[in-house]
């Protein structure tokens, strides 16, 4: 059932991730004289990328800095399933036989985890192999950073998603998590142009994931997002489970 998603979305994913490569290997001239005629582009790649100077590891980190929102909107589809699943009596039958509505909500989730860990897989391979291929010199740590911690990215939206839906229904649940991911994107690559507060910033879920093609992962940031979207998988799980005993 998630199979045919997942392949879709991971060539998505891998097709960008290697195609920015190239992109910064076969045009880099013309793109750094671009960005360097212009003061806006140059503020807008920087805060994009985490402040760095060079014109190639700055543009790579921007680039890298937007594949977690195919993740996440990767995420978005699936919660609308899931909440479409319950509300249109699809899980009806899975909740008849003798298990818990935990159980099912879990392994939902496993599932979608699987599913998020092979696009991760597949852009880190389509970046090294494209990095190897037109000869752009990448920190391997980083990109193995850089990739896999779309990861947790995407499960934080599905784990969510998961919460509200023990709440909204359908078009609700996934409006809201659309909602959120929209104001996260504002506040990370428009934030820092309207010069918002510190405390603001951190309230967007692509502050934790940073720049880690250029930086590396920030152990604590990857904490933090482990850490919320865990907590809300439990509310998540214990709304649904509740959800059982009131029917």
């Amino acid at each position: 059932m998630i199979a045919m998603p997942t392949f879709w979305w991971a060539l998505l994913v891998a097709g960008w991730a290697g195609w920015i490569v190239v992109v910064v290997k076969q045009i880099e001239a013309k793109l750094g004289a671009l960005f360097s005629g212009s003061p806006v582009l140059q503020d807008l790649l920087k805060n994009l990328s985490g402040g760095n100077s060079d014109f190639n590891a700055s543009f790579l980190g921007a680039m890298f800095g937007i594949l977690p929102i195919f993740l996440m909107a990767f995420a978005v589809t699936q919660v609308n399933r899931w909440a479409s699943d319950e509300s249109d009596g699809r899980l009806d039958l899975v909740l008849s036989a003798p298990r818990s509505r935990a159980r099912v909500l879990l392994g939902r989730f496993a599932a979608l985890s699987t599913a998020a860990v092979v696009i991760g897989l597949a852009a880190l391979v389509a970046t090294l192999v494209a990095s190897s291929v037109v000869g752009v010199s990448l920190n391997t740590a980083n990109v193995v950073a850089a990739t896999l911690t779309l990861v947790p990215m995407g499960l934080l939206v599905a784990a969510i998603g998961f919460l509200a839906a023990g709440w909204l229904r359908t078009a609700a649940d996934t409006g809201l998590v659309s909602f959120l991911l929209a104001a996260w994107f504002f506040i990370s690559f428009v934030g820092p142009e309207l010069k918002l507060p510190e405390a603001t910033l951190r309230l967007s879920a692509f502050y934790y994931y940073g720049t880690p093609l250029l930086h590396g992962v920030q152990l604590a940031n990857l904490a933090v997002l482990v850490a919320v979207g865990a907590a809300a998988l439990v509310l998540g799980t214990l709304r649904f489970a509740r959800k059982d005993i009131a029917v």
